[in-house]
């Protein structure tokens, strides 16, 4: 829950607001009809927390009976070992989701989850852990789709496959399909068990994140040229039986969901301000502020001194200098309560 302390103090006409410790302050000024009388009110806030849910930015399957293919574009992309396929059946996963796009720069990441939707699964299938490892290495999601199971379509220049990480863009992968500690991470991000039952249907699976895998996403908020993702595969891939079909980022109702919570960063104190003058002998209410630019001043009025206040000027300051805020006092007005808010400017 957001606190706040206020402190006021008596002020002469023309006075110096302290420095803000917070998210926001604000000045509240009262004006009786023949004098003005000013109090300085400085509001501190804690900042709250925030969350956002995000689809892949990319995705695409990597697969060992079909070790130049690309599916790209598939609607569904395969996880672990297929039996049909004998020794060459692992399949796995490559995703990736745009973290520094979408969580504020300097942000603390503080939880994470995944969810991914299970839509097909083989007979009698067996259960085990699924992990996401964390990819070090670029590599490129492709277009090829294919009208027949299992989908896909040759690779070409530019896209990834289980033999190519990038087709004509060396290094390659360091072993086909990617190796523990050289193109993956060993350690996971987040893991999630499978049940043996058939998972089809639409069966959601939720990856909770590790306090490891939350320093991976911290590093990729923080360094997003080395954000490559995550890699979808079985812990035991010598066990048959384990593949699940998992709905894509192109899947038209169950894209894999990653729900991210952070704490925004605070922004940066506001400078000192001067109010220079005020001005009611036009009949209207004029305030003159020394300003800077990249900040922008509010004034808000009020009948009374709780409120509600109504925004009556809005100015961003472009350049340093004198800005003046006014408004109009309702007709027959004799007591107005105003206040000047500052804020960064977006």
């Amino acid at each position: 829950m957001a606190r706040s302390r206020q402190k006021f103090a008596a002020a002469p006409k023309e006075f110096d607001l302290p420095r803000s410790w917070g998210l926001d302050w604000r000045v509240m000024r009262l004006l009786p009809p023949a004098s003005v009388a000013l109090a300085i009110a400085l509001t501190y806030t804690s900042v709250p927390a925030d969350s956002v849910t995000l689809s892949p930015s990319a995705d695409t399957c990597l697969f060992e009976f079909l070790p130049d293919f690309n599916w790209g574009a598939e609607p569904e992309l395969v996880a672990g070992v297929l039996t049909p396929f004998g020794d060459n059946g692992r399949a796995r996963i490559l995703m990736e989701f745009d973290i520094a796009g979408n969580v504020p720069a300097g942000s603390t990441i503080t939880s994470a989850q995944l969810t991914m939707t299970a839509v097909k699964a083989p007979p009698d299938p067996a259960s085990g852990f699924f992990h996401l490892l964390r990819i070090f290495v670029d590599w490129s999601e492709g277009v090829q789709d294919g009208a027949s199971n299992p989908g896909g379509a040759t690779a070409v220049a530019g896209e990834t496959s289980w033999n190519n990480r990038i087709v004509g863009a060396p290094p390659n992968w360091q072993a086909p399909g990617g190796r523990l500690e050289d193109d993956f991470a060993e350690d996971p991000s987040a893991s999630a068990f499978i049940g043996g039952q058939p998972s089809g249907d639409g069966q959601d699976y939720v990856f909770n994140f590790t306090s490891e895998g939350i320093l991976d996403l911290q590093s990729m908020l923080s360094f997003p040229d080395f954000n490559h993702g995550w890699v979808l595969l079985a812990q035991a891939e010598s066990i048959q039986r384990s593949a699940r079909r998992w709905a894509s980022r192109e899947h038209p109702t169950d894209p894999p969901q990653l729900e991210i919570t952070f704490t925004p960063p605070a922004p940066p104190p506001v400078p000192d301000v001067t109010a220079t003058s005020v001005d009611l002998e036009s009949g209207e209410l004029e305030v003159e502020v020394a300003a800077l630019s990249g900040l922008t001043y509010t004034l808000e009025t009020s009948p009374t001194p709780a409120g509600p206040w109504t925004p009556t000027d809005v100015q961003a300051a472009i350049t340093d200098g004198t800005l003046t805020l006014g408004t109009t006092p309702p007709a027959g007005t004799k007591r107005l309560f105003f206040r000047i808010s500052v804020a960064n400017s977006p």
